[in-house]
């Protein structure tokens, strides 16, 4: 494969055949190779998702007040625009593109349309800002890129990126609890997970939430490789009943502080021997896990 980035060097490409080519004749086959009669050559265009010029803002989207999307109408600087706006928060203007000064940015090797690929490009670039992406798919928010550097650096931006097409525009979140607020009946501020897009009732919650949430990547759809992508039963052994079985479920309260605590258990015991089979215990009070492995020991 070569990159179109790359100069196309013929020597390498015939060095790389020839060395093809002895493996082959090696093998004992009995066959060997003259002359190339062809040699087809196909190339394909990748367009990464990159933000471009103004895309207005889906209505849905929009009553929430919970981004600014800069109409830059005749530039494809929506990433700039939109980083510059987080840095320096105007009180006007707020989607007039001339209000922010485009200098600021360290861009070098960087090409505009910025790609989602070019991003960690320009973290390392600009060591003041850490930058995460969402976009908005089948009325879902879904995070796309996550900075290594959340909540890190002086300054932090969410951006949202919307699409039209094949066409992508990138805007600023200014607040992630109203952006995200329909998913839950709570009536006022919500704290949201930068990570994960949790949110939490309690400030306190959330940052105790981040410290586990932090140390994991993004969530990411992956598919199963040619050949690994068929399912087939091989278990077997799972087709011969057990003799004994528990199912056990546990009852816990939650604290102010967000702790769990144990209260009780029940315990159901399945058996293909009719006189150990449906018995249920229960059990509430102190030291409930001690209790249970008591029981299912005894």
């Amino acid at each position: 494969m070569i990159s179109a980035t790359d100069p196309l060097d013929i020597d390498n490409i015939i060095t790389s055949l020839h060395k093809k080519i002895e493996p082959f004749t090696s093998r004992g086959s009995g066959w060997n190779i003259s002359k190339i009669q062809n040699l087809s050559l196909c190339n394909g265009s990748f367009h990464p998702t990159a933000g471009s010029s103004f895309i207005p803002t889906r209505p849905e989207i929009k009553k929430k007040m919970a981004i600014i999307n800069i109409r830059n109408h005749n530039s494809n600087n929506c990433f700039q625009y939109s980083v510059l706006a987080a840095v320096h928060p105007a009180t006007s203007n707020l989607s007039n593109p001339y209000t922010y000064n485009m200098k600021e940015l360290d861009m070098t090797g960087i090409e505009t349309p910025v790609a989602l690929s070019s991003i960690p490009k320009f973290e390392s670039q600009n060591s003041s800002i850490s930058i995460n992406v969402l976009v908005y798919e089948e009325k879902e928010l879904i995070p796309v890129y996550t900075s290594k550097f959340c909540n890190q650096r002086p300054h932090h931006v969410n951006l949202l990126l919307l699409s039209k097409g094949d066409k992508f525009h990138y805007t600023l979140v200014t607040s992630l609890s109203r952006l995200v607020g329909n998913k839950t009946r709570h009536d006022g501020k919500i704290f949201v997970c930068p990570y994960c897009l949790h949110h939490f009732w309690k400030e306190h919650c959330l940052q105790n939430h981040l410290t586990e949430c932090s140390q994991h990547p993004a969530q990411t759809v992956t598919y199963p490789e040619e050949r690994k992508n068929i399912l087939k039963f091989d278990k077997v052994q799972h087709m011969f009943p057990v003799p004994f079985a528990l199912y056990a479920d546990f009852e816990s309260f939650i604290t102010p502080s967000g702790e769990h605590v144990r209260t009780g258990f029940c315990c159901l015991r399945v058996s293909k021997f009719p006189q150990y089979d449906h018995k249920i215990h229960t059990y509430s009070g102190d030291n409930v896990v001690q209790e249970f492995l008591k029981y299912v020991t005894q």
